[in-house]
């Protein structure tokens, strides 16, 4: 069975920005990577799997696992699963300080 997808408040707010600052460069770069992202998101939703464990130095948020969003290496899908549901927490570019962020949300 293929588990539902829940994109959290702060998840689909990372992305409005991501398109934005994308946008001021280049708009069909920016649409791209919409695209890109929602191509990810559907192959965690098939395969929740596909991403790694999240291992930060606090031990804490072990339920996370992340992914990189297809095309864009730079920037990672932060997701857990609860119960029978994909649960998306946050779409960060991998030089912000993700741990702080992440942190913040739990």
């Amino acid at each position: 069975m293929i588990p539902g997808t829940r994109v959290r408040p702060q998840a689909a707010a990372d992305a409005e920005e991501i398109f934005a600052y994308l946008g001021k460069q280049s708009v069909p770069v920016a649409r791209r990577f919409m695209e890109a992202a929602a191509d990810t998101l559907i192959a965690i939703r098939d395969d929740p799997t596909l991403g790694i464990r999240w291992h930060n130095r606090s031990g804490r948020l072990t339920q996370l696992r992340w992914k990189r969003v297809q095309g864009f290496k730079k920037y990672l899908i932060f997701y857990r699963m609860d119960e029978d549901v994909v649960v998306v927490q946050r779409i960060l570019h991998g030089a912000r300080n993700i741990e702080q962020l992440l942190d913040a949300d739990d």
